[in-house]
């Protein structure tokens, strides 16, 4: 006979005000469904008592507990502690999103966001080896919170954070900014500035420097000079590259088709503009793992503009991780792209792409203690990143830790319900499991949110055909097919929905495919369990050898 759950003891009588009387309360409270309140109680301890009665569902919550608990949950705490002991830890900044009162016009939003992603970006290169800056993906989702400096800064775990807002009218810029330490709420530094918009470059690099002076110079020890190098000083080349970076943050097909439009015009109109080239390969490469360029076209563009990008810089970061991700994705010059990337981080260790990409390309080359350990660091600096919340789930999957990867993805899916690759994910980790519904069920979500995409479909036809329904199997494969004559529709997913419907000769055939025409999935060859019944298949070992990947070793340089 099943036990009831235990009483916790209630030390006194709680106040009305911060009582939750019922799961609905509770999951409101949290803003969640009632389920996931109830996976948390079950896992992860979340505090919900139970009347004496015991009634069924009578339960309750307090809210300072549910407060309490819920800064304790996120594992940023141990993330920072992993990849920066106390001895080595730098101060941590956060800037939130500036405050837009120029308006409502989507021209005003892009303007006080691009000058909020700027001001990371000029701090993460400026002072990487003395600060942790919180990347721009944690930070917008502060956008329009009535979250006080305080609560932010618990859950970023930051010191000091830096708030501010720009006014607009006409040519004229009014932008205030200050400097905030989170301990006490002081108020260390304040400025406002009056200024033509042509000016804003200009500003950008005297806020960044009183920054550095309030945050008193002993924590900067080896503080430089912000340099302008990787900028251009022509405002309309600049504007054009924030709208890129604006639309290529969005990451949809139609905004990345816009942000390419925006960064060819930067370069247009400079073309000395290294960071606008280094856009435009980021775009191009994306678009190849997206789908809507084959490897082929992904790899030549992006890689002619990656290097046109670091011949205008070979100091900038962002070139250099541009570059590597090119190398790792379609050219699979494996020794290379990791000299770009160490590159790229010895330049500035806050650069969050080039950690996430780098342990990407990790864990395709089966070093996958380092990947994961270089996950933890993307993630210690931006925490609330859909995209590595769920490629952290994906690197612990190629691990073999099932358990593990499914928590951490039902986590990021906590953040955003409606994040098609987590979902995805998440079914793979669900088949491994044995759990064929659920599976079943997150492709059937992932298909909801984007259609019949290649995912979706793949995944529906690799569940259906181990669970031995070979009707509904083939009919997703034959989708599969008939959408690949309207897009670019990649073989190595052919390959895994023939593999788990019995079908090796054609899975094999299907992945020569996928390698001759540079498919950027077939880096994920050696880590990927959906190819574990080909392990013994000569044929299988004759795939790996044609893409060369170099013996598994493992290094830590780049968090030294």
């Amino acid at each position: 006979m099943p036990q009831p759950t235990p009483i916790r003891p209630t030390p006194g009588k709680p106040s009305r005000e911060d009582c939750l009387d019922s799961w609905k309360e509770v999951a409101d409270y949290l803003n969640r469904n009632v389920r996931t309140v109830q996976r948390w109680e079950r896992l992860e301890n979340l505090p919900v008592r139970r009347h004496r009665h015991l009634k069924k569902g009578s339960v309750y919550a307090l809210k300072s507990e549910i407060d309490a608990w819920r800064q304790n949950r996120q594992p940023l705490k141990t993330w920072i502690e992993a990849v920066e002991p106390t001895q080595q830890k730098r101060p941590r900044l956060a800037v939130l999103p500036f405050n837009n009162f120029s308006g409502t016009s989507i021209e005003d939003e892009y303007f006080a966001d691009g000058l909020t992603e700027e001001m990371i970006a000029r701090l993460c290169s400026a002072y990487s080896d003395e600060l942790g800056v919180i990347a721009r993906t944690s930070v917008m989702r502060y956008k329009g919170s009535q979250k006080n400096v305080a609560e932010i800064g618990a859950e970023l775990r930051v010191e000091f954070i830096l708030e501010g807002s720009v006014r607009r009218a006409g040519e004229r810029l009014r932008i205030a900014a200050q400097l905030v330490r989170v301990g006490d709420q002081s108020h260390l530094w304040a400025e406002s500035y009056n200024r033509s918009a042509t000016d804003i470059l200009e500003i950008q690099t005297s806020v960044a420097e009183e920054i550095a002076n309030a945050l008193e110079l002993q924590l900067l020890r080896n503080r430089k000079p912000i340099a302008n190098s990787a900028r251009t000083h022509n405002p309309a080349a600049y504007d054009a590259y924030l709208r890129g970076r604006f639309c290529w943050n969005r990451r949809t097909e139609p905004e990345f088709f816009r942000a390419t439009e925006y960064f060819k015009r930067a370069v247009d109109i400079d073309p000395k503009f290294s960071l606008a080239y280094s856009g435009l390969a980021d775009t191009y490469s994306t678009l190849g793992w997206y789908g809507v360029l084959t490897g082929k076209e992904a790899w030549e563009r992006a890689e002619q503009a990656a290097r046109a990008a670091l011949e205008l810089d070979p100091n900038s970061a962002e070139a250099h991780a541009s570059l590597a991700f090119v190398l790792h994705s379609f050219a699979w010059d494996w020794e290379s792209a990791e000299r770009e990337y160490l590159r790229a981080l010895e330049l500035d260790r806050n650069y969050v792409l080039a950690r996430w990409w780098y342990a990407f390309f990790l864990a395709a080359m089966n070093r996958l203690p380092e990947a994961e350990q270089h996950m933890k660091a993307a993630l210690a600096l931006d925490p609330l990143s859909l995209v590595f919340n769920a490629y952290y789930g994906w690197i612990l999957y190629f691990e073999h830790r099932y358990e593990e990867s499914c928590e951490q993805l039902l986590k990021t899916l906590d953040i955003e319900p409606n994040f098609l690759i987590a979902h995805f994910i998440l079914g793979l980790v669900y088949s491994k499991m044995g759990q064929g519904a659920r599976a079943v069920r997150e492709f059937k979500l992932a298909r909801e949110i984007g259609g019949d995409s290649a995912l979706a479909l793949s995944g529906l036809a690799r569940t259906n055909g181990r669970a031995g329904k070979k009707v509904e199997a083939t009919r997703c494969i034959e989708k599969l097919r008939r959408l690949g004559n309207f897009q670019n529709v990649s073989s190595y997913h052919l390959a895994s929905a023939s593999i788990d419907c019995g079908s090796p000769d054609r899975a094999c055939v299907e992945l020569r495919e996928s390698i001759e025409r540079r498919d950027c999935w077939s880096t994920l060859l050696q880590v990927d369990p959906a190819w574990e019944s080909l392990y013994e298949d000569k044929r299988f070992g004759e795939l790996l050898k044609l893409m060369k990947f170099p013996p598994s070793q493992r290094s830590y340089a780049a968090l030294a």
